[in-house]
């Protein structure tokens, strides 16, 4: 892909809550373009081609993200889908539920473009591969996905469909109702938009989020975040500075980590620990959203005297 000068590429771009990155504000519908040279992680515009890669660098709770044509010429990250490019369009913006899927369409892309990629269609039909770079998609209802290769990618859309990678930067994205998604590599996310489909991570700032109705997200890494919005769909994080979102009615926020934040929707609830840099716990205290000062949609964090703290978003 490097050094392309006319292929329009349609990626992912995340932002902060003020639709800004590194400093600048961007508009959607708008056209940017860069003079100079461009180089990943150096100069030129950003995005990600596999949407879930875009949370490597913009965490779901506090971001915003963005569909955008990147054009001109055009710079390949080796870590990721991540490129450069030196112009790019903001199309539109993006929710969660959105990036799911697209993720799942972007891994059954790469059916067609990898001999070792693995694809099932049937009812009850099994996906697995073991190599590195190595994708396995289901489409069929109870037919799971599994990969155990570094950055090999797992998704899929059926019912009772489940997803699971072991790799390092291998993701596991489902649609589909009860079908759960689970990772356990550094950077491994796992995203689920089905009624009660649930979302594991263990690795290091891999994230996990949830969109249906009963659906929890949990991780257990450290800047490992979780993030549901359905109503009733819980989520809880373990990890040192990883926190956990919900915007559902009924749905706990759980942060047990050092550092760690917590925030809910109207009708919520957050749960939140103070613990000193060794780890050990000073204080736990639990609330619902309009009662002990807690407002809806605001991040909070514990102090030491086992006071609900008002916490900046990013």
């Amino acid at each position: 892909m490097e050094n392309e000068k006319t292929a329009v590429l349609t990626a992912y771009k995340g932002f902060d809550k003020d639709l800004k990155c590194k400093g600048f504000r961007y508009e959607i519908g708008k056209t940017y373009h860069h003079a100079g040279s461009v180089a990943v992680c150096a100069s030129g515009f950003h995005a990600c081609l596999n949407p879930l890669d875009v949370f490597n660098y913009y965490s779901p709770p506090s971001s915003r993200f963005c569909i955008v044509d990147a054009f001109g010429e055009i710079q390949s990250h080796h870590e990721d889908s991540k490129i450069a490019s030196a112009s790019i369009t903001i199309q539109a913006e993006i929710k969660l539920p959105e990036i799911i899927k697209n993720a799942v369409s972007f891994v059954m892309g790469l059916v067609n473009a990898s001999k070792t990629t693995t694809a099932t269609t049937g009812y009850y039909a099994h996906a697995t591969t073991t190599g590195d770079l190595a994708n396995a998609t289901t489409t069929g209802e109870r037919s799971h996905a599994t990969t155990t290769g570094e950055s090999a990618h797992a998704t899929t859309t059926g019912y009772y469909a489940n997803a699971t990678t072991t790799g390092e930067r291998s993701h596991a994205a489902t649609t589909g109702d009860l079908a759960n998604a689970t990772t356990t590599g550094y950077y491994a996310h796992a995203a689920t938009t089905g009624e009660s489909a649930h979302a594991a991570t263990t690795g290091e700032s891999a994230h996990a989020t949830t969109t249906g109705e009963s659906a929890h997200a949990t991780t257990t890494g450290g800047r490992a975040n979780a993030t549901t919005t359905g109503e009733r769909a819980n989520a809880a994080t373990t990890g040192e500075r990883a926190n956990a979102a919900t915007a559902g009615a009924h749905a706990v926020a759980c942060a047990l980590g050092f550092a760690s934040k917590a925030r809910a929707s109207a009708c919520g609830a957050i749960v939140l620990v103070c613990r000193n840099s060794a780890g050990e716990l000073l204080q736990i205290r639990a609330s619902k959203v309009g009662e002990n000062g807690i407002k809806p949609d605001t991040w909070y964090s514990l102090d030491a005297q086992g006071n609900f703290v008002e916490a900046d978003d990013e």
